[in-house]
Parts: structure tokens; C-alpha cells; sequence
């Protein structure tokens, strides 16, 4: 099933990404500078909900797999798939522009400076992954697709 797989393939990445943003977060709340420690802050922190995304999506594959193939279904929720991950693509935009903003209003301020600093890698894979995410799945529905009213 095409959903199942593309979410899954989504999942995993999402989950590597996850990972090594804890493991750097992890490391840079050892360092003595506030900056660093807000940048590290922000990792572990969107690491976290990533994380947890990815599980979910991991999860929910899993099941949809283990569900009897309908193709109906597979294209709709394919379909539903994408059009989340385009949403998602403007709201890191809107992500990436809060990170710049903090970090020009709070310059004077290492922790907040270095949480703001801390969003742009972020929201930059996020924007990445939501926006090639979505260019790989389909754009429209086979011509033998229905949707239901």
C-alpha cells in the first residue's frame, strides 16, 4: 500500500532527524554559554514533539498496513497525506520567521538569543522535509478515483 509505505519512509527520516536533534541538544546543555544553552534547549525540545510525530506516523502505518487493502482508501488518505505536509510547509515558514525574529528582538540576551538562533535549523528541515514529503506523493487522484461527497 502506497500510504503506508510513503508515511512510513516519512516516519523513519522524521525519526532520524528526532534523534540526532536530542543527541546534539543533549550535548550542548554541557556547555557553559546561556546561548548555547537556549540553541540546545530548542533542539531537545523540537526533537521531542518530532519524535513523537514520527512514532505516531510509525504507528499509524503499522496499522493501516495490517488493514485489508482498499485502494480507495489508500489514494484518499495519500491525498490527505500530501495536502497536510503542504499545510505544514507554510507553517514552518512561519516557524522560520518566529526564529528570526527572536533572535533579532532578544539579541542582548544570550539564552533567548540562542533559542531563536536554535529555531532556524529546525524550521529549515522541517521546511525541507514537509516540501519534498509532498512533492514525492501524488498531486491528484488516479481517473478512476470517486471521492465520496
Amino acid at each position: 500500500m502506497a500510504y503506508a509505505r510513503n508515511l512510513r519512509a516519512l516516519s523513519w527520516y522524521l525519526a532520524r532527524w528526532s534523534v540526532s536533534s536530542i543527541i546534539a541538544g543533549t550535548a550542548l546543555t554541557f556547555l557553559p554559554s546561556p546561548f548555547w544553552r537556549g540553541f540546545a534547549v530548542q533542539a531537545l525540545l523540537c526533537g521531542a514533539i518530532c519524535l513523537v510525530l514520527a512514532l505516531w506516523g510509525l504507528m499509524r502505518a503499522g496499522r493501516f498496513a495490517a488493514a485489508l487493502p482498499d485502494e480507495e482508501r489508500d489514494v484518499r488518505h495519500t491525498l490527505r497525506l500530501r495536502t497536510l505536509l503542504i499545510v505544514s510547509t507554510r507553517i514552518d515558514v512561519l516557524y522560520l520567521l518566529a526564529g528570526i525574529t527572536v533572535a533579532v528582538l532578544f539579541r542582548g540576551t544570550p539564552f533567548l538569543m540562542g533559542t531563536g538562533i536554535g529555531i532556524i535549523p529546525q524550521a529549515l528541515f522541517l521546511l525541507y522535509f514537509d516540501a519534498s514529503g509532498a512533492r514525492q506523493l501524488p498531486a491528484e487522484a488516479p481517473p478512476w478515483y470517486h471521492r465520496a461527497p
